[in-house]
């Protein structure tokens, strides 16, 4: 009976304060939302009002729930459009409140939105949605009717504007109608310039890609420009190279990053200018008269319009490397040009259905001049041979990288001055990868005299940086003796001179930082030592920073 009555009471006790609970939180929603309501003096229909209480207080004990939408988006490109005419006109700013219901969530927020500034993207459960395919549009194999020059060919210099020419009689893969990568920055801008300029001479398109054979996911051209008047047969693909992605933030268009692709369309008919994103920024009209220069080149037939005729061409930058543009990230480099705070946030996420290619574009791939490694390395080569450059390279035989001067090519095998072994080698091409082509053979030169100061802070961004390093050393000069047992005398046992010999090393470290205790003390080492791989001796080596009568970083 006792148990009977202390469970009867235990009962009633735990009943009573979950009522008393849910009294009080009844009326705390209650509460809130009138004063919501009050606050903001707007009316809401019963639907919505249940979707707040939802949100704002559910829990696990009184309130069913659904677990929130993870919000995922596209980040790749940019989807935006801003002010870029740098305009003084007034701009009236208005404040905008923005209420979102879906699946049981909901929240409201407020947005300034100032069209001459970027306006921030809040992603809300982007749907992904496929790009419709228009049917091909090429009846016929059709092939380039003009004669490839190399006056602008500069895909190896490295230098914007970049200028690739099609192989000459090269077959033409047409483009499709369909894109899936959102626009950049400044695509909208230029494309205004071209239709002033060009769409009296031209086709322009801003919305096509080429299918790559084996791929899904096909090139997309910023910009098409298309003559096939009398046999002509001129394909443009007009691209603006931004040095790292706005959202993504990450390194692209760097030196070597579209090797491929420009490859790719240079094999199939396609001539292809690249401009660096800051060029079509600030001089968009000095683009286009660049654009026509390329073109009077391969017919002289088409004139330059009146309304570029006062206009310089661009002038040429030098491309960037990744190590460039991951510094310029930090420091918002794009976003300082531009002149804006920031990208914002991408939520468009669209992709291709499932592309096939067509009977004549399959016609057309088996026309297609293979364009192999082997062919772009010897490209590569012979360009750096002309243009009495460097080639830095990494020799699958050797277990670093390093940089040739290229001499001549004999059977596939280059013949060139190597400046890790510091002699002329033989290379095989199919064994060399990672080719870019530089000016100079060094990033930096410092030359004894300098002192030694000097020479410490060179080696110590060497360290931090992990380059290589080339140097004149001079090894010290010594004797050995031995005492005669019979006479006492001393005798010359060996005799080594001072030698003065280039040294290239690798993965330098201060002696002190890496050396034990018992090493540093039997060879006399303090902070005027380093130790490094050294390639003439191939192991190793300690050296002195007084030994060393001229230095360079090489450019690898």
């Amino acid at each position: 009976m006792q148990d009977s009555l202390r469970y009867s009471f235990e009962y009633t006790r735990s009943d009573l304060i979950f009522g008393i609970v849910t009294v009080v939180l009844f009326l705390l929603s209650i509460i809130l939302i009138v004063v919501y309501f009050l606050k903001g003096n707007k009316k809401i229909n019963h639907d919505k009002l249940r979707k707040i209480i939802n949100v704002k207080f559910h829990t696990n004990s009184f309130l069913k729930y659904n677990n929130p939408i993870k919000s995922s988006y596209n980040s790749s490109s940019n989807n935006h459009q801003y002010n870029l005419t740098g305009t003084n006109e007034k701009v009236e700013i208005k404040q905008k409140t923005i209420i979102r219901v879906s699946d049981n969530t909901s929240y409201s927020e407020s947005i300034t939105q100032n069209p001459h500034k970027p306006k921030v993207i809040i992603p809300i459960n982007p749907v992904t949605t496929f790009i419709e395919v228009k049917p091909e549009e090429q009846k016929t194999i059709k092939f380039i009717g003009y004669t490839p020059n190399t006056l602008f060919e500069t895909i190896y210099s490295k230098f914007y504007p970049q200028v690739i020419m099609p192989l000459s009689k090269s077959v033409i893969k047409f483009p499709r109608k369909g894109r899936s990568t959102a626009k950049g920055f400044t695509e909208d801008y230029f494309h205004k310039f071209l239709l002033t300029h060009f769409k009296s001479q031209f086709q322009i398109f801003n919305d096509r890609f080429v299918l790559v054979k084996s791929n899904q996911n096909p090139y997309e051209p910023d910009f098409t420009l298309i003559d096939e008047k009398d046999g002509l047969n001129l394909f443009l693909d007009i691209e603006i190279d931004e040095p790292y992605d706005g959202y993504k933030r990450n390194a692209i268009h760097y030196i070597g990053f579209d090797d491929n692709r420009n490859e790719f369309f240079k094999h199939r008919g396609w001539l292809t200018i690249r401009f660096a994103e800051i060029q079509i920024f600030k001089k968009p009209e000095n683009c286009c008269r660049y654009i026509y220069e390329v073109i009077q080149s391969v017919n002289p037939k088409v004139k330059i319009p009146s309304g570029l005729e006062g206009c310089n061409s661009v002038e040429k930058i030098p491309q960037w490397t990744k190590e460039q543009a991951e510094i310029w990230e930090k420091e918002k480099y794009r976003e300082s040009y531009l002149g804006i705070d920031s990208f914002g946030i991408q939520n468009r996420n669209e992709i291709f259905g499932r592309l096939n290619e067509t009977e004549i574009g399959l016609q057309i791939e088996q026309k297609v001049t293979p364009a192999t490694q082997k062919n772009l390395k010897i490209s590569i080569i012979n360009q750096a041979i002309e243009t009495n450059q460097y080639i830095s390279c990494k020799y699958s035989e050797d277990k670093f990288h390093t940089i040739v001067k290229p001499i001549r090519i004999v059977k596939n095998i280059l013949r060139g001055f190597c400046y890790v072994k510091n002699k002329e080698r033989s290379f095989n091409i199919n064994k060399l990868n990672e080719l870019i082509i530089r000016d100079v053979p060094f990033q930096i030169r410092v030359n004894g005299e300098a002192g030694i100061d000097r020479i410490k802070e060179v080696m110590n961004d060497a360290i931090t940086n992990h380059k290589v390093v080339r140097m004149k050393y001079t090894r010290r000069g010594w004797t050995n003796y031995r005492v005669d047992r019979e006479s006492g005398e001393l005798i010359i046992d060996d005799k080594i001179e001072a030698e003065e010999s280039i040294r290239t090393i690798c993965n330098i470290d201060m002696a002190l930082d890496v050396l034990d205790d018992k090493q540093i003390s039997k060879y006399r080492l303090d902070e005027n030592h380093i130790t490094a791989y050294c390639h003439k001796r191939e192991e190793e080596r300690t050296f002195r920073f007084d030994r060393i009568n001229e230095l360079e970083i090489l450019n690898i």
